[in-house]
């Protein structure tokens, strides 16, 4: 298994669990490699499929440039390329979002009044 593979594994592993995406009480089970492509503007992605808990269902994840995020549908090898380009999307989306979004200390020097 190449490190590109091991690290986008361990990235989703993270996500998972930081994201609130995985109960406390539930368990990653098993995390598998399933494909790499680039999307038409260049985005290296990195499919994987996963189960949580011991009777879990195969779910899709994904890993590329722009994260790690899974919207926890199942795994269909049929589709998982498109599948995998949808979320793409989504992590696009929160990305400009976020490039976009002012920050408030730039239109505000008092700091402390920003903290909410």
């Amino acid at each position: 298994m190449s490190q590109d593979i091991i690290e986008a594994i361990d990235k989703l592993k993270k996500w998972l669990v930081t994201s609130g995406k995985v109960e406390k009480e539930k368990k990653i089970k098993k995390i598998e490699y399933s494909n790499t492509f680039f999307t038409d503007d260049g985005i290296k992605c990195i499919t994987m499929r996963f189960k949580i808990g011991m009777f879990g269902k195969w779910l899709l994840g994904i890993t590329c440039d722009t994260g790690s995020y899974s919207d926890m549908q199942l795994f269909n090898k049929a589709t998982e390329i498109e599948d995998a380009k949808k979320m793409i999307g989504i992590l696009k989306e929160v990305f400009k979002e976020l490039v976009e979004k002012p920050n408030s200390e730039d239109n505000n020097n008092d700091f402390l009044s920003n903290i909410q």
